[in-house]
C-alpha cells in the first residue's frame, strides 16, 4: 500500500519575494517618472514658453527686429543652459528644485533731477512759511522690482514738484505735465509738453517736454538681458528767484549807496534737460547684473546776470552716476563722472572746477524787493546786506553690500547767504541710482571683465523742439541702449541669442537607469528561486 505524505502549500523563498517587490516596484515607477521629471521641469517650461512668446512678439509687432544671434541652434543652447544650471546649482538644492539661482528678485531705482532747491530758511523770503521746502526741476525717475504684484517696472517725467515739510503742495505737479508708464504691459512711450510753469515764486519755466517708457517681460525673471525703464525730461528758460507771485525777486548791487538791480539768482540756458535708465546687464563672465543710470545735461550758467558781478559758468563735461550690483559687494560698482566747470566773471576767467568738493565764493552787496514793490519802486535803494554765493562740485556718498548698491551725489551745488540768513541751497544735477539682485552662488568665480559702467548716458542736443537722446551703457559687455521712444530690445541685449539667456537645467530621474536595475533585480530574483528549487529536490 502506498503511503501518501500529506500535501502542503508550497512556500516562496524570502529571497524571491525580495527580488519580485524590487522588481514590481521597478517596473511601476518607471512609467511615472516621466511625470515627475515634468513637474520639476515646469519652471523650465514656463520660461522656454515664454521666450518663444516674446519671440514671436520680436518678429510680429511694430517692426522692432529680434536680437541678433537668433538662429544660432536651440539645442546646442539647451545642451548649454542645463550644463550651467548643473554647476551652479548650490551645495544642498535637489534635483529639478527652482533655487534663487534660477529666479533672483532684483530691484532698480534711477532719479535725476536738474535742479533740487532747499530753502532753509525761507522766512526771508515769504514770512508765511516755515524754514523748509522743497523743490525739484525738470525730473526723470525709473524703478523696477521683478516681485511686483502689478507694475514691476515704472517711468516718470515731470516738470515741478514741491513739497513743504514732506506734504505734497497743491496745482504741482500741473495736470498734464506729468509724463508715466507702467508695465506689463508694455505699450508707446508717453510724452507731455508744458507751454510755462512757475514753481511757487522759486523757479520759472518757459518750455518743456518730458518722455517715459517702462518695459516688462516674462524672461527678465529667467536670466535674460534688457531694458527696463527709460525717461528724459528737458526744460528752457529755467530761472531761480527771479520773483514772481508773492516771492520777491533779488536786487544786488556792487557796494552800499549804489541803486539796486533787479536780478535773479541762477539762469539756466538755453535749456537743460535730465534722464535715467534701468537695465539687466549680462557682465563679462557670463551672469547677470542690475545697472541703474542717472545724468544730466546742463549748457551755461549765469548767476546775478545783468549786474556787475555777473557770473557766468561752463559746463564742459557732463556728470553721470551709474552704480551695478551683481549679488557680490567685491564685484558691485558704483562709478561717477563729475562735472567739468570754466567759472568766468566779468568776462575772464578766475577758475576750472574739476575735482570733488572743490568751489569758489562770489560776494557783494544786495537784498529783496518790498512785497509790493511795483513801478519805480522796484529799483529803489534797498537795505544793504552782504549778499555770499558758494559754488562748488559734490562728491558721490555711496554703500555697496552683497545685495544692494546705492549713490548719490549733487553734482553742483549753489548757496546763497544773506547777510547771516541762510536763504537757499540748490543742487543742480541732483542723482540718485539704487540696484540690488540675489547674490552670486557660484564660489571662486572669475571677476566681470569690461563691466565699468561709467560712459552712460549721452549728452543730449540743445533743442528745445528734439527731445534728447538717453542712452544707457552700463557696463561695456551690455549693447547700448536705444533712446527713449525708439523701440526697444525685445528681450536680450543686442548680440545674445535668446534661446541662450538662462536656459535651466532639465531635471528628473533616469528612465533608462531605472529599467535596467529593476530587470537585474528580476533575473536575481528568479535565480534565486530556481536555486531553492534544486536544493529542495536535492
Amino acid at each position: 500500500m502506498p503511503i501518501t505524505r500529506p500535501s502542503r502549500s508550497p512556500r516562496t523563498h524570502p529571497a524571491f519575494s525580495a527580488a519580485a517587490a524590487v522588481a514590481v516596484i521597478a517596473v511601476v515607477a518607471a512609467p511615472l517618472t516621466p511625470a515627475a521629471a515634468r513637474e520639476s521641469r515646469d519652471a523650465s517650461g514656463k520660461c522656454a514658453g515664454a521666450r518663444s512668446a516674446a519671440q514671436g512678439a520680436a518678429t510680429g509687432q511694430g517692426g522692432t527686429r529680434p536680437a541678433e544671434g537668433g538662429s544660432v541652434d536651440r539645442g546646442r543652447a539647451r545642451s548649454a543652459g542645463a550644463a550651467s544650471a548643473e554647476r551652479d546649482r548650490p551645495v544642498g538644492a535637489a534635483e529639478g528644485e527652482l533655487t534663487e539661482k534660477d529666479r533672483p528678485r532684483f530691484t532698480a531705482t534711477a532719479q535725476a533731477d536738474l535742479a533740487k532747491i532747499s530753502v532753509l530758511d525761507a522766512g526771508v523770503l515769504r514770512p508765511d512759511l516755515p524754514s523748509l521746502v522743497d523743490v525739484r526741476l525738470a525730473a526723470a525717475h525709473g524703478s523696477a522690482d521683478s516681485a511686483a504684484r502689478r507694475a514691476r517696472t515704472t517711468a516718470s517725467g515731470r516738470y515741478a514738484d514741491a513739497k513743504l515739510l514732506g506734504m505734497q503742495l497743491p496745482g504741482l505737479p500741473s495736470p498734464g505735465s506729468v509724463a508715466e508708464r507702467q508695465a506689463p504691459p508694455n505699450r508707446q512711450a508717453a510724452t507731455a509738453e508744458l507751454a510755462s510753469l512757475q514753481a511757487a515764486g522759486l523757479a520759472t519755466v518757459q518750455l518743456g517736454r518730458s518722455t517715459a517708457e517702462a518695459r516688462w517681460l516674462d524672461t527678465y525673471n529667467c536670466g535674460a538681458t534688457g531694458p527696463l525703464t527709460r525717461t528724459a525730461t528737458m526744460v528752457a528758460g529755467v530761472q531761480l528767484l527771479s520773483g514772481g507771485g508773492r516771492t520777491p525777486a533779488l536786487q544786488a548791487l556792487r557796494r552800499p549807496g549804489d541803486t539796486a538791480r533787479k536780478t535773479s539768482l541762477l539762469r539756466l540756458g538755453p535749456t537743460g534737460s535730465t534722464q535715467s535708465a534701468t537695465d539687466l546687464v549680462r557682465l563679462g563672465d557670463g551672469r547677470r547684473g542690475v545697472s541703474a543710470a542717472a545724468g544730466v545735461a546742463l549748457s551755461d550758467l549765469t548767476l546775478f546776470g545783468g549786474t556787475p558781478q555777473e557770473v557766468s559758468i561752463k559746463v564742459v563735461t557732463q556728470p553721470t552716476l551709474t552704480v551695478v550690483a551683481t549679488g557680490d559687494r567685491k564685484r558691485s560698482s558704483v562709478e561717477y563722472r563729475p562735472a567739468l566747470l570754466k567759472v568766468t566773471a566779468a568776462g575772464k576767467p578766475i577758475a576750472t572746477l574739476d575735482t570733488a568738493d572743490a568751489g569758489i565764493g562770489v560776494d557783494l552787496f544786495g537784498g529783496l524787493t518790498p512785497k509790493s514793490a511795483t513801478g519805480a519802486e522796484a529799483g529803489a535803494a534797498v537795505e544793504p546786506a552782504l549778499l555770499s554765493t558758494r559754488i562748488s562740485l559734490g562728491s558721490p556718498r555711496q554703500a555697496i553690500g552683497d545685495r544692494d548698491v546705492r549713490a548719490e551725489v549733487a553734482a553742483l551745488r549753489v548757496e546763497v547767504l544773506l547777510g547771516k540768513a541762510h536763504l537757499l541751497d540748490v543742487a543742480l544735477g541732483y542723482l540718485y541710482a539704487q540696484a540690488s539682485t540675489a547674490p552670486a552662488m557660484v564660489a571662486g568665480a572669475p571677476a566681470p571683465h569690461a563691466t565699468k559702467p561709467g560712459k552712460t548716458i549721452e549728452a543730449p542736443e540743445e533743442e528745445v523742439e528734439e527731445l534728447p537722446q538717453v542712452v544707457a551703457k552700463p557696463s561695456k559687455a551690455a549693447a547700448a541702449a536705444k533712446a527713449v521712444g525708439e523701440p526697444q530690445a525685445t528681450q536680450t541685449a543686442e548680440g545674445t541669442d535668446p534661446a541662450e539667456v538662462s536656459a535651466l537645467a532639465r531635471t528628473g530621474n533616469n528612465v533608462f537607469a531605472v529599467v535596467t536595475g529593476g530587470a537585474v533585480l528580476l533575473i536575481l530574483g528568479i535565480a534565486a528561486l530556481t536555486f531553492a528549487r534544486h536544493r529542495r529536490q536535492g
